[in-house]
């Protein structure tokens, strides 16, 4: 059995689901999802019912048994204050990430391994792409109008453009380690798909649509996408991005998952170089390889 603790919101909670059940994959094992920290988390819910993967969740006593305390139903205040803070905890079977960048020893993990943190690199779960691929199709109808969005993206040479604002510029923590990119990262990677490709056509994805619009001007037709604020249906927003041609993300786990999610075989997609404003953490093995990185 392997345990994966699930926390943040749709787009990390991917990673770490897709980290466990490479590992479990492994070992031929049951993977279960730890999602007694949503609990404790204001604005965050379990979002993996969204897909059709195969839901098993953990009980206490699972984790009991592989780590050995009751301790991490309680939220570490420490590592609350300040995630970059490993906690101090030694236990065979509890594996916390201990480097941001990709970890070489994961696949040394054993059998009946707690696994806690954020695995934001494809390397972790390449060896299932295709079975995540299908675990991760969208169980609900779009609504009317995003098929419609839907029927203009798959007829046009699409781009999705997401831009996230809200969270990282209003929260001090979050701005001081995510930033916020500028526009001339956006209006370069339009250039560079445009090399390309002729007739574009944008659609832009924010939660902070009104600034957009205000600051932010393109050179080709453009459709901002604004009928999925409602987070119940925010998701479909990722859902539409993976229908585009092309991608140019945000430093978002969210626009990291549409374009992956893009099975176009000549899709371009264009990433920040720079993935958090803050230097403490590597962040080299975040953008896949077939990625362009400005």
């Amino acid at each position: 059995m392997i345990i994966v603790k699930l926390t943040g919101g749709l787009g990390n909670q991917m990673f770490q689901y897709a980290a466990g059940r490479s590992l479990a994959e492994k070992h031929g094992a049951d993977l279960k999802l730890d999602i007694s920290n949503f609990q404790y988390v204001k604005n965050r819910n379990y979002k993996l019912h969204l897909f059709n993967i195969n839901e098993s969740f953990s009980t206490k006593e699972d984790v009991f048994d592989l780590v050995g305390s009751r301790a991490q139903f309680a939220i570490d205040k420490v590592f609350r204050t300040n995630f970059f803070i490993r906690a101090i905890r030694q236990k065979e079977n509890y594996y916390r990430q201990r480097l941001f960048h990709y970890d070489e020893d994961f696949f040394n993990l054993p059998d009946n391994s707690y696994l806690e943190g954020y695995w934001q690199c494809e390397k972790y779960f390449q060896s299932i792409e295709e079975q995540l691929r299908k675990a991760f199709k969208f169980n609900s109808k779009l609504g009317v109008e995003n098929e419609k969005l839907a029927d203009k993206i798959r007829e046009t040479v699409s781009v999705s453009i997401h831009v996230r604002r809200s969270d990282y510029f209003f929260n001090s923590k979050l701005h001081q380690v995510h930033g916020i990119l500028r526009s001339d990262y956006y209006n370069k990677a339009i250039n560079l798909i445009a090399e390309k490709y002729s007739d574009l056509e944008l659609f832009v994805f924010s939660d902070d649509m009104e600034w957009v619009k205000e600051f932010m001007h393109f050179d080709y037709p453009t459709t901002y996408v604004e009928n999925n604020t409602e987070d119940q249906i925010a998701h479909q927003d990722m859902e539409l991005m993976s229908y585009c041609d092309h991608n140019i993300i945000a430093n978002s786990s969210f626009s990291w998952w549409s374009a992956w999610l893009n099975t176009n075989p000549q899709k371009m997609v264009v990433a920040p170089n720079k993935w958090f404003k803050t230097t403490r953490l590597d962040t080299k093995d975040v953008i896949p390889e077939s990625w362009i990185r400005i």
